[in-house]
């Protein structure tokens, strides 16, 4: 919408405080750039207009590593973590949202994802380590406490956080991986039943320098062949394709 726009949609006036006239709400120019300064209007038809409050980057040092966050919006804070293969950017439309309703949506890049720290040893990635990331982040963000919402690795430790600092997290969602208990064998171990046949990049990943081998060799194919799939662009495959296949030949899980 132009700062010269002197017309404006009822849903934008509701947001904005201004009088509703038949529809058309009639406001001033100077408001709307104030308002144009804070935050943009989106307009997704049908009458809906959202109200965009500026995205920003920091980078934050907490638990010794430097994590790189994105922050939307002002109040009660949330904090967002993604999943495998993902980044804090996978949350960019549940910010919006959130932000327009009233809270400030936080989201990192967890330790080893996007522009955060990447230890080298793997004993740095436990979920003591990733939950206190996320209690020095709260603290860093000058919060008490949060409400955590996390999506696959990232709900893995959602629940973590929740059972070991109840107190810093006082409400918790998981999206697409569900509670599970302590179970009595290794996860290894489970996983390798479970998938039978299947690839498994858990598994995959257990042995060093494989992965590295095979992805390093060509970064493009990887990243063509992983995030745009699972973002809903697979195309339809054709008639006759092979099934996808992971290392050594193995149908992927």
């Amino acid at each position: 919408m132009s700062v010269e726009a002197s017309r404006i949609d009822s849903a934008t006036c509701a947001i904005l405080g201004q009088p509703d006239h038949a529809g058309i709400g009639w406001i001033d120019l100077a408001e709307i750039a104030a308002a144009q300064r804070r935050a943009s209007l989106r307009h997704l038809g049908h009458g809906h207009t959202v109200l965009l409050l500026p995205l920003t980057h920091q980078s934050i040092e907490t638990n010794d590593i430097r994590l790189r966050v994105a922050i939307q919006g002002d109040g009660p804070l949330v904090l967002l973590c993604h999943g495998f293969p993902e980044t804090s950017h996978s949350w960019q439309h549940e910010m919006q949202a959130l932000a327009a309703a009233g809270y400030r949506a936080v989201a990192p890049d967890l330790r080893g994802y996007g522009e955060s720290s990447r230890p080298d040893a793997s004993d740095a990635y436990t979920q003591l380590h990733i939950v206190g990331d996320l209690v020095g982040l709260v603290d860093a963000l000058g919060e008490k406490s949060c409400v955590l919402v996390g999506h696959d690795w990232g709900a893995v430790a959602t629940w973590n956080a929740a059972l070991m600092r109840p107190d810093r997290f006082r409400a918790v969602a998981g999206l697409s991986i569900p509670y599970m208990p302590r179970i009595d064998q290794q996860p290894t171990r489970a996983l390798k039943q479970f998938a039978g046949e299947r690839l498994s990049y858990i598994l995959y990943f257990q042995a060093p320098d494989v992965a590295e081998a095979e992805i390093e060799a060509d970064v493009p194919r990887l990243l063509r062949g992983v995030p745009y799939p699972l973002g809903g662009g697979r195309r339809p495959a054709r008639r006759g394709a092979a099934r996808p296949t992971g290392a050594a030949g193995r149908p992927v899980a």
